[in-house]
């Protein structure tokens, strides 16, 4: 395969992606993360917000009069930033993980003292969530907001460590440097050195439980604010996106929801089909709230090839019989 075909196209290429990583080698690391791959920290689907009630709301404000397709958003360029989005999704590039840990504030064993800091804050507040215990998550929050606070605004990025290996700490970081080393293209790190994936890290789940909760109280500003931080923390983080999207739809900020879905989809190369049906379904609701009904329709469409829920097929059935009932009212033009 030539290395002169598009990244995406090798990006895609399965086989060569399996090659890749089974053939690197495995380097143990003494520092523990903290245990952030513990079922305490996994956010499983239950426990992300779900956005029907608003698609519903929002079907039933169409407007008859409304032309249907007036307010479409042109989608974003991989890699751009809209301007009404607080975070940037696109691809990491070789310029952008080229960082060694001799020139880089904090990182390598700081990142892993700072899981190890926050984990035990993070765990509780978990087990907190699964129990509908809003209380007691209330009660945790001033600790949980303090750690959060002290976290630095910058991604935390794949870097050389004591000159013998290069940390991936999340699984697209992985992903990418693992295929460009398939091709032989240069990552901007030494060819030599073992590439380890990394055990996840708490600092997102942290971003996330907060978030969570201010989302549960409606403080969509600040929950957004907490999204957005700890986008710029982990820019692929799945369960970061979805909240993000979720709090804008809660916003009724449709521009910027599409705006921002956009760029995940255009982005984030890991997505599995239920999390991008999540996402249509998301961008969807967004022209609905721009009463882009035909559009709004397509990604309903979309969103069910993916993966099939009875909550999208219900917004749709609702969508046609809105879009049914404003024909039917419409003046007949003579």
């Amino acid at each position: 395969m030539s290395i002169r075909q598009p990244l995406l196209t090798r990006l895609l290429t399965g086989a060569a992606l399996l090659a890749c990583i089974t053939a690197l080698p495995v380097q143990a690391q003494s520092a523990d993360p903290g245990g952030p791959d513990s079922a305490a920290f996994k956010a499983e689907v239950g426990a992300l917000h779900g956005f029907g009630d608003i698609g519903a709301g929002a079907i039933a404000t169409l407007a008859p009069s409304t032309s249907p397709d007036s307010a479409v958003v042109a989608p974003v360029a991989a890699g751009a930033s809209a301007v009404d989005i607080a975070v940037a999704v696109g691809p990491v590039t070789a310029a952008d993980v080229a960082q060694d840990s001799a020139t880089t504030a904090g990182g390598c064993d700081a990142y892993f003292a700072q899981s190890r800091a926050v984990a035990p804050l993070v765990e509780p507040a978990f087990k907190a969530m699964a129990a509908h215990d809003a209380a007691g998550l209330e009660t945790q929050m001033p600790a949980l907001q303090a750690a959060f606070d002290a976290l630095p605004s910058e991604e935390i990025k794949p870097e050389v460590c004591g000159g013998t290996h290069i940390n991936a700490y999340t699984r697209p970081q992985f992903l990418e440097l693992a295929v460009l080393r398939a091709h032989g293209v240069d990552t901007g790190f030494p060819a030599g050195l073992p590439l380890v994936k990394q055990p996840e890290l708490a600092q997102g789940p942290l971003a996330f439980v907060i978030g969570w909760t201010k989302y549960g109280e409606k403080d969509y500003g600040w929950a957004l604010a907490v999204f957005s931080k700890g986008l710029t923390l982990f820019p692929h983080d799945h369960n970061l996106q979805h909240e993000y999207m979720a709090t804008l739809l809660a916003q009724k900020q449709g521009a910027q929801a599409i705006a921002f879905v956009d760029s995940v989809l255009s982005g984030t190369y890991d997505l599995d089909d239920r999390e991008r049906a999540s996402f249509l379904e998301g961008r969807a609701i967004g022209l609905i709230l721009l009463h882009a009904a035909d559009a709004a329709d397509s990604d309903f469409s979309a969103a069910q090839k993916y993966f099939f829920t009875a909550e999208v097929k219900s917004l749709q059935d609702s969508l046609h019989a809105a879009r049914a009932a404003a024909q039917a009212n419409a003046p007949v033009v003579k």
